[in-house]
């Protein structure tokens, strides 16, 4: 009856152990297909999302018409006009025109849309153009060269804002760059000079034209920062104990400053990577077969470390004493 029992207890004990495999491997099976189908869900989510980076043919954009010459584009327009005719005046030196035109842009200026103008300093920058040049025209005793410079400053302004796409004072990167780098040869040579300071002050003055112009599509720390460096740079020239180290680098932060207010180069610009294409559906395939095998594997492995019973009857005879 003893050993009936033990027999009994130890078919029980393999029941047990069998049944624990098979949930073991049922479990490991049900974890490498959740992992498969995972991985195709992945896949198939990769394949509907559009990659970053990927824009729209031109053909199937929407097509926005241009501003009508009726619309917000007609003041801009009005403006521009009275600020070249009020140029060409300044130009010819005829004082009753320039004060005629400059009436006619200060009301053109009122009328323009502020929407139009991306930041409060430049509308700011704006209206102190045309009430500056407005004091200059007033002044008893006037430098005509003076009238042509701000308007000419008030010209840019509104062709600026009357053609944003292609305004004309991007003309002036190549103005500045050569300001820049005929500077920085004044300085090589002589240092601190006559030289190097009428360089710089022809740099302040084209910079000055187009000033404005930055301020109406631009942040403002771009004018910020120039302004600063310019500051800089004439405290620099004008004391003859200038460490000739801090004129070395100056060259640069003028360069940099002076390019940077205009909008980047399309060579310049950093390409966008376009990530690649998603997994092929083989992959994830794949992967979830090798998932399943491997955790199969790792049952089989488990099941072949358990201790097997073995029958009492196959016992040799000195083993079947009774604990």
């Amino acid at each position: 009856m003893f050993w009936g029992d033990r027999r009994m207890g130890s078919e029980r004990v393999r029941i047990r152990r069998s049944w624990r495999l098979k949930v073991s491997l049922r479990r490991y099976i049900a974890i490498g297909i959740t992992s498969a189908f995972g991985f195709g869900i992945m896949a198939a989510t990769w394949y509907a999302v559009p990659a970053y980076g990927n824009t729209v043919p031109a053909s199937a954009a929407p097509k926005t018409e241009a501003p009508s010459p009726t619309g917000l584009h007609a003041p801009a327009e009005a403006f521009l006009r009275s600020a070249e005719a009020l140029y060409d005046a300044a130009v010819r030196g005829d004082t009753f025109q320039t004060r005629l035109y400059l009436r006619q842009t200060e009301a053109e200026l009122r009328a323009l849309p502020m929407q139009r103008i991306a930041t409060a300093e430049g509308i700011e920058a704006l209206a102190q153009s045309v009430s500056r040049m407005k004091r200059t025209v007033a002044a008893v005793s006037t430098d005509p060269q003076n009238w042509k410079d701000e308007a000419a400053e008030i010209r840019l302004a509104a062709d600026a804002l009357a053609h944003p796409e292609a305004p004309l004072w991007h003309q002036y990167r190549r103005v500045l760059g050569e300001d820049v780098a005929s500077l920085s040869a004044a300085i090589q040579k002589a240092g601190v000079s006559s030289a190097s300071l009428a360089s710089l002050n022809r740099l302040k003055a084209h910079y000055e034209l187009i000033r404005t112009s930055v301020l109406l599509h631009s942040e403002t720390f771009l004018t910020e920062r120039a302004d600063s460096v310019l500051r800089y740079a004439q405290r620099l020239l004008v004391n003859p104990n200038t460490d000739p180290r801090l004129l070395t680098r100056l060259t640069p932060s003028l360069q940099e400053s002076m390019e940077g207010l205009f909008p980047v180069k399309e060579k310049d610009q950093a390409a966008v990577v376009t990530p690649l294409a998603g997994p092929p559906w083989g992959w994830s395939a794949f992967m979830g077969t090798f998932i399943v095998s491997v955790l199969t594997w790792v049952g089989w492995r488990r099941y072949q470390r358990i201790d097997r019973i073995t029958p009492r009857e196959t016992l040799p005879q000195e083993r079947h004493e009774r604990r």
